[in-house]
């Protein structure tokens, strides 16, 4: 989840890491150039409002079978497309707590695949 959030920053080339975390926390509007909302955006929106809306019926983690989405949707190979000239690698501490508090239903919901897995 917090590897999809950085994706979602690089591929929007958004600097200010705290003000998205506090437009997230807050439920306030945020706008890019390219989109304008971030968290209706796939990088930003909690991935588990997905399966409450009842829109994903398969799992895939991301980007570990993403071939395999592909391939069980009849794509084919799925190149990687969007690259960034956001060098944002890393969160700071705060950054980082603010994040997987926001997404702590991510969070949960992937440790429970996980552990599914494990059995």
């Amino acid at each position: 989840t917090i590897d999809l959030f950085i994706s979602g920053l690089k591929r929007f080339n958004i600097i200010d890491i705290d003000e998205v975390l506090t437009a997230l926390e807050c439920n306030l509007k945020y706008k890019t150039n390219i989109i304008s909302f971030i968290r209706t955006d796939g990088h930003f929106r909690k991935q588990s409002d997905w399966i409450k809306s009842g829109a994903i019926y398969h799992y895939y983690k991301f980007p570990d079978e993403i071939q395999k989405l592909g391939n069980d949707l009849q794509l084919g190979t799925i190149p990687k497309l969007n690259t960034s000239i956001n060098s944002i690698s890393s969160l700071t501490i705060e950054q980082q707590v603010r994040a997987k508090n926001y997404y702590q239903t991510d969070i949960e919901l992937f440790n429970t695949f996980n552990n599914d897995q494990k059995s």
